[in-house]
């Protein structure tokens, strides 16, 4: 038995009914594969892929309005790989493979609420059973001792404790994705302009790796004393301090379900993948974040706007209505958890026998090893390049980890020792790096 597991996040997510509002995009109907960060959605079906991939190469910009159990949505808030006209690249082919494994699971597993997809689940359960098992979070993790990247990670809550309750806006675009250079002035100019405390998480490439210094010279200097500025920190144990009123992010699943659980509202500019369709659904179902732009088809960001939608989202009645419908969200999801919730419940159901549930790696993949074969014809370069492929070594190593507990679980099997509960596959990027470049494994 094979299951396909997904999540709104990895690090891959999108949309559904929302609490009694029209169902939205995407979250629950489309997507494959592993959790949490930047890639999940859920299952759908290749056919209906394949109509949506039509329009887009036909460069059609009517509404889409014919996808069972999702309301009517615009392509821009599609995720980016079905904005494509290009559909030969690696990456493309890795979403073709995992939605034709998909085929195959005996049932999905998703990183997502039922309650707040209603229509959405109902529609994708029709042609496959389908169980929202989330928000999965790991125990305690507001606190989590554990390292989170291969970048340092700055304690910030020395400072946060020195900030009014709710004055602070944390921003962070993720461990993945790029920002242009001219964007990200444009962001700097408007987060210095708003006046706004910051804490920004910024990675040191989030540029390139042949540009270390992103942000503008100056801008450290005229933003002394109400901001700071570190590569990396733990996140979930920002969000958390009573100083964070607000948070400027890419829109990546888990930083979504971070940000709710921590009744945070948002500031979203997404950057590829799911994260579009995760905007359509925290601001126009949730009405738990304010829209900054971002994406093809819209106007470039302006550092007017970024300034005056912290504001906003910060200061104005706009942020009093989101942190009011957040904390409307996170009850929904403690509520799911909690004993007789409905994710509980559905985790506990007989489905889980004979299962493989990998989580804590940022990729789509199937759990064989068809993501790993096609990086395989992928010349990694030299070390130094190697170090910098997170995302994939990470799909190598979730794609061995899994092919391994299947094998595992079938031999116990075949000795009449039946396993009730799935296998929990812990990755991170680390241990992915150390994986690929052990000379072992030929990566």
């Amino acid at each position: 038995m094979e299951v396909a597991e997904t999540a709104g996040g990895g690090d891959i997510a999108g949309a559904g009914a929302g609490r009694g509002r029209t169902q939205s995009s995407l979250h629950a109907s489309w997507g494959v594969f592993l959790e949490p960060a930047e890639q999940v959605q859920s299952a759908r079906t290749v056919r209906l892929l394949g109509l949506v991939l039509l329009r887009v190469l036909q460069n059609r910009k009517d509404t889409i309005t014919y996808l069972p159990g999702v309301a009517a949505i615009e392509p821009t808030d599609l995720m980016s790989y079905l904005q494509d006209s290009d559909t030969t690249t690696v990456v493309h082919r890795i979403i073709f493979k995992a939605f034709e494994e998909a085929h195959q699971a005996d049932f999905i597993l998703a990183n997502t609420v039922a309650e707040l997809e209603t229509e959405t689940i109902a529609a994708v359960h029709r042609e496959k059973p389908f169980y929202a098992v989330g928000p999965i979070f790991p125990a305690g993790f507001t606190r989590s001792a554990v390292a989170t990247s291969l970048w340092a990670e700055s304690d910030c809550s020395q400072w946060l404790d020195s900030r009014p309750r709710g004055s602070v806006l944390y921003i962070s675009f993720g461990s993945y994705a790029h920002v242009e250079k001219k964007v990200l002035e444009e962001i700097a100019h408007g987060v210095m302009a708003s006046g706004a405390s910051f804490v920004w998480a910024l990675r040191p490439d989030i540029v390139g790796s042949n540009d270390l210094e992103p942000l503008p010279a100056w801008f450290k200097k005229e933003t002394a004393g109400r901001g700071i500025v570190v590569q990396w920190c733990r996140q979930a144990e920002v969000l958390s301090h009573p100083a964070v009123g607000g948070f400027l992010t890419h829109c990546g699943w888990n930083s979504i379900l971070e940000s709710v659980w921590s009744g945070v509202p948002m500031l979203c500019f997404p950057l590829l993948t799911d994260q579009f369709t995760n905007r359509r659904l925290v601001v126009g179902d949730w009405k738990v974040a304010v829209d900054l732009g971002g994406g093809a088809g819209r106007m470039a960001v302006r550092r007017e706007d970024v300034a005056e939608k912290i504001g906003r989202l910060m200061r104005g009645e706009e942020g009093v209505m989101a942190r009011e419908e957040v904390k409307k969200v996170r009850n929904i999801l403690q509520g799911a958890l909690a004993g007789g919730g409905s994710s509980s419940r559905n985790f506990d159901r007989d489905v889980t026998t004979g299962g493989v549930i990998v989580a804590g790696i940022a990729a789509i993949a199937a759990i064989t090893a068809a993501a790993a074969d096609v990086f395989r014809t992928r010349s990694l370069g030299s070390r130094r390049a190697r170090n910098h492929l997170t995302a994939e070594s990470e799909y190598k190593a979730s794609a061995l980890a899994a092919q391994e507990v299947i094998w595992l679980r079938r031999l116990v099997d075949d000795i009449h020792e039946k396993v009730q509960r799935p296998t929990l596959i812990h990755g991170d990027n680390e241990s992915a790096l150390k994986l690929v470049n052990n000379p072992v494994c030929h990566a």
